[in-house]
C-alpha cells in the first residue's frame, strides 16, 4: 500500500544520497581542489612579491563555480534518475510503497544537497583563506555571496529543466536534447526576434524590455555570453537580484512541472524516446525549427534590412536547408533507432516548412509595424528627450544621459523641435526602407555626420521610443533648449552623493593616470560636489560637449537596479580647486614614477646585465597649432637614448594647457639578470622648443 500525505521520505533521501556519493565526493574534491590550488598560487606570488591586500568579488576569485550548474548538477540529476531509462528499475521504483511525488521530492533533495555541498567546498576554503591570510586577501562579501546565490539559482533552474526532460523522455540522448530545448529555446527565440529588429539603428535598444533582456535568465545569460550570441555584461549579471530571483522562480516552476510529469509518467516509457509519437514529433520539429531560425534571420535581413531581394544566392539557402533536413532525420534515427520511423517523420517536414514561413512573416510583420510609425509633426503632441541607456557589453552611461534619467527625461513641446524630430525620423525611416546601408552611410559619413538622440514620441493614443539621427543645426538648437531647463541645470550641478556611487576612481586626462582609487576618492569628490553648487552651468556644459574636460571621476552608478559605468566630468574653470588637487596628485605620482625609474636604471647599469628596450615619444600641442612629433627608438645594452630623452624634458608634470607636452612610453626587456627583470612605465612631461629640437637631433638611423 502506498504511503499517503508524506511529501518527503528520509529513507529515500538517504539512499539516494548514498548512491550519489561517488559523484558527489568527486565534485567536492574538484571544487575544493581548484580553490586550494588557486589560494596557494595566489599566496606564492604575494609572499614573494608585493604584499598589498587585494579585494576580490566572487567571480574574480572563483569563476569555476560555473561548474556547479554546467557539469555537476546535470551529472548528478541524470545519475539520480537513471532508473527512468531502464524498464526493470523503472518498474521497481514505481512499485515502492511511496507516492511518486514523495520519490520525486526526496531524490531531487538528495541531488541538490550534493550540489550545495560541492559549492560549499569552494566557499569554505575561500573564506578560511581570507581569514588566515587577511594581509593579502579580502572579499567584497556582498558581491561574493550574490555570486554564490547566482550559481545556486542556476543549479536550481538546470535541475528543474532536467526533471521535465527526464520525465518526458525515456533515453539519455533524448533527455539531453530535451533539456537543451527547455533551457535555451524560449530565451533564444526572444533574443533572436529582438536582436533582429534592433539591427536597425533606429530601433536599437528600444524594442525590448526588462523581461526580454538576455541577462534576466542566469543560465542562458552565461551560456549565450560564452557562445557570443548576446552581449551581456556578466560581471553585473552575476550580482543581479533580478537574475537570481528569476532563476529561483523559474527553477521552482520547472521542478513543479517536472514533478507533475513524473507522477503521470508511465513506467513503460523507459527506454523509449518519448511517451508517445506526438511528443517525439514535437521534439523533432522544435529542434529543427531552432536550427532553421538562423536561416530565416539571414533571409529576413537580406530582404527587409538590406533590400537585396534581387541578389540573394538561393543556392546557399538550398544547401542550408538540406543540412537541416539531414539533421532532422538523423535526430529521429538516433532518438528512436528505427529506420522505419524515418518514413513516419516525413510529414513533420511539412509542419517545419509551415512554421518557417510563419516565422519569416511574423518577423516581417513585427518589423513593418515598427517601421510604420511615421507621425507628421502636426500629429505629435510632444517629444521627450530620454537617456540613451543600452545593455551593451559595458553597461556604460555618460553624465548627460545620467542627468536626463535623473529628471525623468525632458519633455519638449516646442513646435520647431517637434517638426525637426518628425522630419529627421521620417528621413531616417525612408533611408532604412531603401537599405540599412544607406542609413548607416548617412549616419557615419564624415560629410553628413549626424547626432543620435533618443526621443519618446507621443501622438494621440500612441507613444513610441525611437533613436533619431538629427543634423548638427537641430542638435545645437536642442542643446540650447536643454540648457534653458532649470530642472536640467540644477540636476547637472548636483552630482550624485558619494554613497550613491561605487568603485570611484579619479582620472587625470592629461597623464591618463588614476590619481586616486576607491575610498581615497571620497574627500576629493566631496570637494568637487561643493564647488559644483556655485559653478557656472554654461561653462561646465560647453566643456562637456566639446570634450575639453580636465579629468573625471570614473565610477559605477545604480540605475533601475543595474550598475552602469559612468564618467563624471571635471572642468578646470567650473571646479578649479578640484583640478588643482588632481594636478598636485599627478605631480606626486609622476615624481614617484621617475624615482622608481631612476632606481631601476641605476641597478641595471651597476649589474652589467645585457638588455633590450623600446622608447616611444609622442609630442602634442594642446591647442593643436603645432606639428606633432611621433618617434620611436630601439636600443640594447645602452641607455644613451632614454637618458637623452628624459634629460631633455622641460620639467616634471605640471599645467601645460597652453604648451606642448610629451608622452613617453619606455620598456626594457630580455634582461639577462633575473634579479632585475623587465620594466615598463609611462610619463607625461611639459615640452618646449628646446625639447623638440633635442629629440629631433637624436640619431635618426636608430629610428624604426
Amino acid at each position: 500500500m502506498k504511503q499517503k500525505n508524506i511529501p518527503f521520505n528520509i529513507n529515500v533521501f538517504l539512499e539516494s544520497f548514498r548512491q550519489l556519493r561517488v559523484t558527489g565526493i568527486i565534485s567536492v574534491i574538484l571544487m575544493a581542489g581548484i580553490t586550494i590550488i588557486r589560494l596557494i598560487d595566489f599566496l606564492s606570488y604575494r609572499v614573494e612579491g608585493v604584499s598589498q591586500q587585494i579585494k576580490f568579488t566572487g567571480f574574480d576569485w572563483m569563476p569555476w563555480l560555473f561548474i556547479s550548474f554546467i557539469l555537476i548538477t546535470p551529472v548528478l540529476m541524470f545519475q539520480a534518475f537513471q532508473f527512468i531509462n531502464k524498464r526493470n528499475s523503472s518498474d521497481f521504483y514505481h512499485s515502492l510503497p511511496h507516492k511518486r511525488s514523495t520519490i520525486y521530492i526526496s531524490i531531487s533533495a538528495a541531488v541538490m544537497s550534493w550540489v550545495i555541498i560541492s559549492i560549499l567546498s569552494a566557499i569554505i576554503p575561500s573564506l578560511l583563506g581570507a581569514l588566515f591570510f587577511s594581509k593579502y586577501i579580502a572579499f567584497a562579501y556582498d558581491t561574493f555571496f550574490l555570486f554564490v546565490l547566482f550559481n545556486i539559482a542556476s543549479c536550481f533552474l538546470v535541475g528543474g529543466a532536467i526533471m521535465i526532460a527526464k520525465s518526458l523522455s525515456g533515453t539519455i540522448f533524448n533527455g539531453i536534447i530535451l533539456t537543451g530545448l527547455i533551457l535555451f529555446v524560449p530565451r533564444f527565440f526572444i533574443s533572436m526576434i529582438i536582436s533582429t529588429i534592433e539591427s536597425n539603428p533606429i530601433f536599437e535598444g528600444v524594442i525590448g524590455n526588462g523581461f526580454t533582456n538576455d541577462a534576466l535568465n542566469p543560465v542562458t545569460a552565461t551560456v549565450f555570453s560564452i557562445w557570443g550570441i548576446s552581449n551581456v555584461n556578466m560581471t553585473e549579471t552575476f550580482i543581479s537580484f533580478s537574475s537570481i530571483i528569476y532563476g529561483f522562480v523559474l527553477g521552482l516552476i520547472y521542478f513543479v512541472l517536472g514533478g507533475v510529469a513524473f507522477c503521470r509518467r508511465k513506467s513503460e516509457t523507459a527506454a523509449q524516446s518519448a511517451p508517445n509519437r506526438i511528443l517525439q514529433a514535437v521534439y523533432r520539429i522544435v529542434l529543427t525549427l531552432t536550427l532553421s531560425s538562423f536561416v530565416i534571420r539571414e533571409l529576413f535581413s537580406e530582404i527587409h534590412l538590406y533590400n537585396e531581394g534581387g541578389n540573394i544566392y538561393w543556392f546557399e539557402y538550398v544547401i542550408a536547408y538540406s543540412a537541416i533536413v539531414f539533421v532532422y532525420f538523423m535526430y529521429e534515427l538516433l532518438a528512436t533507432r528505427k529506420l522505419k520511423n524515418l518514413i513516419r517523420a516525413i510529414p513533420g517536414l511539412g509542419i517545419v516548412a509551415v512554421l518557417n514561413i510563419a516565422m519569416f512573416f511574423g518577423l516581417s510583420g513585427i518589423y513593418k509595424n515598427e517601421m510604420s510609425f511615421r507621425p507628421a509633426s502636426d500629429e505629435i503632441n510632444s517629444v521627450t528627450l530620454v537617456p540613451d541607456i543600452k545593455s551593451d557589453d559595458y553597461y556604460s552611461i555618460n553624465y548627460y544621459d545620467y542627468v536626463l534619467n535623473k529628471i525623468g527625461g525632458l519633455k519638449i513641446e516646442d513646435r520647431k523641435i517637434i517638426e525637426d524630430v518628425s522630419s529627421s525620423l521620417n528621413k531616417n525611416l525612408a533611408m532604412a526602407d531603401d537599405s540599412l546601408s544607406s542609413l548607416n552611410n548617412s549616419i557615419y559619413s564624415s560629410s553628413t555626420h549626424k547626432q543620435m538622440c533618443k526621443f519618446k514620441i507621443e501622438t494621440n493614443g500612441t507613444t513610441k521610443t525611437r533613436n533619431v539621427f538629427i543634423e548638427g543645426e537641430t542638435y545645437d538648437e536642442l542643446n540650447k533648449l536643454v540648457c534653458s531647463s532649470t530642472k536640467f541645470k540644477e540636476a547637472w550641478l548636483t552630482p550624485p552623493s558619494f554613497s550613491e556611487l561605487s568603485d570611484v576612481y579619479v582620472n587625470d586626462y592629461n597623464t591618463e593616470d588614476f590619481v586616486l582609487t576607491g575610498d581615497e576618492s571620497e574627500e576629493l569628490y566631496n570637494l568637487y560636489r561643493s564647488e559644483m553648487k556655485d559653478a557656472d552651468f554654461d561653462t561646465s556644459f560647453e566643456n562637456f560637449v566639446s570634450g575639453t574636460n580636465f579629468g573625471g571621476f570614473e565610477c559605477k552608478c545604480l540605475i533601475g537596479g543595474r550598475s552602469y559605468d559612468m564618467m563624471i566630468p571635471i572642468n578646470e574653470s567650473a571646479s578649479p580647486r578640484t583640478a588643482e588637487k588632481i594636478s598636485e596628485l599627478s605631480r606626486k605620482n609622476q615624481s614617484e614614477k621617475l624615482r622608481t625609474l631612476n632606481e631601476y636604471l641605476s641597478r641595471l647599469q651597476e649589474s652589467g646585465a645585457e638588455f633590450e628596450g623600446d622608447i616611444f615619444v609622442y609630442i602634442r600641442s594642446i591647442k593643436n597649432d603645432a606639428t606633432p612629433v611621433d618617434s620611436s627608438w630601439y636600443f640594447n645594452n645602452s641607455l644613451d637614448i632614454p637618458n637623452t630623452i628624459l634629460e631633455s624634458r622641460a620639467d616634471d608634470y605640471g599645467k601645460y594647457t597652453d604648451d606642448m607636452y610629451m608622452d613617453i612610453n619606455l620598456s626594457i626587456y630580455n634582461v639577462t639578470d633575473p634579479d632585475i627583470g623587465s620594466f615598463s612605465c609611462n610619463f607625461v612631461f611639459r615640452a618646449d622648443d628646446n625639447t623638440i629640437q633635442k629629440i629631433r637631433s637624436l640619431d635618426t638611423s636608430l629610428m624604426k
